[in-house]
Parts: structure tokens; sequence; C-alpha cells
């Protein structure tokens, strides 16, 4: 009788990368706008590595930027004297981190670019997306970090069952 063995190595065991998810959520779809409408014309021809996680990650920053996107939360308010619909707000991060500083400001520019092209409908459900705040981290030689906070607002999601 054949025998077959499979072996499984613990780094192919991360699930960071940009594997199709099994459910997609706002997260796989902020970052698919970003990848969808990216040009590397405003960013010195260099294409970024973007990650799905709110965790360090290793790198190599002399290859390409990292953008990081990951959500923070998510608020709901009630709408309509029955509190028949409700009103959504999410909070999400984009976290871009490059060996150069101008390089940092180039990928900067150009997420805000796409945000704000896309500020309408920006993905399935959802009626609009906004810059809540950019901050720049502690900037050290080599490693040079911002942080670009959006939010995703709904202004009416009814409630199913009502």
């Amino acid at each position: 009788m054949a025998e077959h063995t499979v072996s499984l190595d613990l780094a192919d065991m991360n699930r960071y990368s940009n594997d199709e998810p099994f459910h997609t959520d706002e997260e796989y779809n902020l970052l698919k706008l970003l990848e969808t409408w990216w040009k590397v014309d405003y960013t010195q021809q260099i294409p970024p590595v973007f990650y799905l996680t709110d965790k360090k990650i290793s790198h190599d920053l002399s290859l390409a930027p990292a953008i990081k996107v990951y959500e923070i939360g998510e608020e709901t308010v009630g709408i309509g004297l029955g509190y028949i619909a409700k009103k959504k707000k999410l909070t999400m991060n984009i976290e871009i981190i490059t060996l150069d500083r101008t390089l940092l400001f180039d990928t900067k520019d150009e997420v805000i670019r796409i945000l704000d092209f896309c500020r309408k409908n920006p993905i399935p459900g959802w009626d609009f997306i906004y810059n809540v705040s950019i901050k720049r981290m502690d900037p050290r030689a080599g490693n040079y970090h911002i942080i670009i906070q959006v939010g995703l607002e709904r202004l009416v999601e009814p409630i199913p069952g009502i």
C-alpha cells in the first residue's frame, strides 16, 4: 500500500499574510482598497507590502515600506423612536513604516490621496471614510513610522427583524 507523508513547518502556520480570508471583513476590504488604487509613481516607484495585523512584523524595509491595517473599535448609536436602525462608526489604523524619511512622507501622501479619492462608499456596507488623525511616532534612523487613524461611517443600518 502506498504511504504518504505530510510535513508542516511552523512558519507555515502564521496567518498575518495577504492570503484570501475565510470571511471578508472591513480590515481586508480597506487593505484591498489601498492595494487597488495605489500608484507607485507617487512613491518613488516602490510598491509597499501590506499586512493585516496589529502585531510586530519582521519585514525588510530596504526592499519596500510596510503598511499594517487593523481595526481599533466600533461604536453604534440607535436611530429612531423605537430604535429601528443604527448609525455605525468604525475606527481603523493604517501604520506606515519606512526606511527613509522622504519615502515616509510620500507613502503617507499616497494613503491620504486614496482615502480622499474613495471618500464616498469606500467599501461594501459603509457610506464614508475620513481621516481622524495622523500621528508621527518617535523617529529613529532607519525606522520612520506614522499612524493614520481613519473612520468608516454608516449613516443608517436597519436592524433585522424589527
